[in-house]
């Protein structure tokens, strides 16, 4: 089964439009080169942990959509007992 965001890349590029050109771009890094966006400093260590763990080249080393939920509930409940970051007074 075809990619959907490939193919609307793909169909993007055949049409013209810069969007799917871009896209198409990008499709060919990851899938030829590995590319993958450089990860913001401001994810927390576990996000982006398993961010990159998505990103593995071999679909068998990624999480399952299970195994997804699971640590993003795990991640939210320990959000949630920490405590709230104080607040800034805009000057």
């Amino acid at each position: 089964m075809p990619d959907p965001i490939l193919t609307d890349a793909i169909e993007r590029l055949l049409a013209g439009d810069d969007i799917g050109r871009a896209g198409a771009q990008a499709a060919v890094g990851v899938v030829s080169q590995g590319l993958r966006p450089e990860m913001p400093r401001r994810v927390p260590p576990d996000l982006a942990q398993l961010v990159r763990q998505c990103w593995a080249a071999v679909p068998d080393q990624r999480p399952s959509f299970p195994q997804i939920c699971t640590r993003l509930a795990e991640m939210l409940d320990v959000m949630k007992q920490q405590p709230a970051p104080a607040a800034t007074v805009l000057q």
